[in-house]
């Protein structure tokens, strides 16, 4: 009796213990088969089209924490994804921000050079910026050569974002001086390269600052020595093209790294203008930010 008890408990314990297994085997298979996941780079993306995937956070306070973080996986946000917009405010764009390594890079330029994805400016009109309309007639003519003081303006370049407008929020209206560094209501505009002012000497400028100062740019409204004097305007700021080239210069100086760039756009009351832009890089494979700066969208 005693022996027949004790085997019946034996059993019952056994059973329990392989019922625990059981469960624990079909949690852990479940776990691998449904949890997100995770890149340590980025994902693998096509060389014949483009593949972003994209994603919505609803409100300014969610996209600022998510541009401002310095990891690699953001909380509600797949790994997957390539580019995260805000919804508007108001209205009014938010920002944007896209990770990238150096081979997404050599194919948005592969694509780009060779036609597969081409530049639409007609498309770019068509889905227009909020404030456009107020200052779509600001034009200078300086000598025959028409030049629109504000531009449909990416927050994230066109060779990185490969989009004209059809993710929704991604242009804005800035100013050409903020876009590209051009003044053309006062006949200035950089060369590209040649000159102490010249876009390529910009861009010099701002790789010995963040070598010189901890690998780090954090500026509020940086200017440009030019040589020239501008009077009351003062001299010319660092424009986005600037900064979108600097981020090219990162991918290719740390190839196996993945790194973010982002733009914020920020207002003064209930304007639909963009007072200032606040742009950020960081390098998320290191969780190190890089790039902190405040620029003005004034002519």
């Amino acid at each position: 009796m005693i022996f027949s008890d004790l085997l019946e408990k034996g059993v019952s314990i056994c059973f329990i213990f392989m019922n625990y297994i059981s469960l624990i085997f079909v949690m852990i298979i479940l776990w691998y088969g449904f949890k997100p996941k995770r890149y340590k780079t980025i994902r693998k993306h096509s060389r014949k089209k483009r593949d972003y995937k994209v994603f919505y956070v609803q409100n300014r306070k969610q996209f600022h924490n998510l541009l401002m973080s310095k990891s690699r996986h953001l909380i509600g946000v797949p790994d997957a994804v390539d580019i995260v917009l805000s919804r508007r405010e108001n209205g009014r764009i938010v920002g944007a921000f896209i990770y990238m390594n150096y081979e997404l890079l050599r194919r948005n330029k592969y694509f780009v050079k060779n036609n597969i994805i081409k530049r639409d400016s007609a498309f770019r009109k068509k889905v227009g910026a909020p404030g456009m309309s107020l200052v779509k007639d600001k034009v200078v003519d300086n000598g025959g050569t028409k030049a629109a003081l504000y531009h449909l303006t990416h927050l994230i370049a066109f060779r990185h974002s490969l989009s004209e407008g059809d993710f929704d929020g991604l242009l804005f209206t800035g100013t050409a001086h903020l876009n590209s560094g051009s003044r053309y209501d006062i006949n200035y505009v950089p060369a590209y390269s040649k000159t102490i002012d010249s876009t390529l000497s910009r861009v010099q400028w701002l790789k010995d600052y963040f070598f010189e100062h901890n690998e780090q740019i954090i500026l509020d409204y940086p200017k440009v020595k030019t040589g020239f004097n501008f009077g009351k305007r003062g001299d010319p700021q660092f424009s986005l093209n600037e900064f979108e080239l600097l981020y090219d210069f990162f991918l290719s100086w740390k190839k196996d790294h993945v790194f973010k760039y982002g733009v914020e756009c920020h207002y003064i009351n209930g304007s639909t203008l963009v007072d200032r832009v606040n742009v950020v890089i960081i390098d998320v494979t290191d969780n190190k930010l890089l790039v902190d700066v405040i620029l003005g969208n004034y002519l």
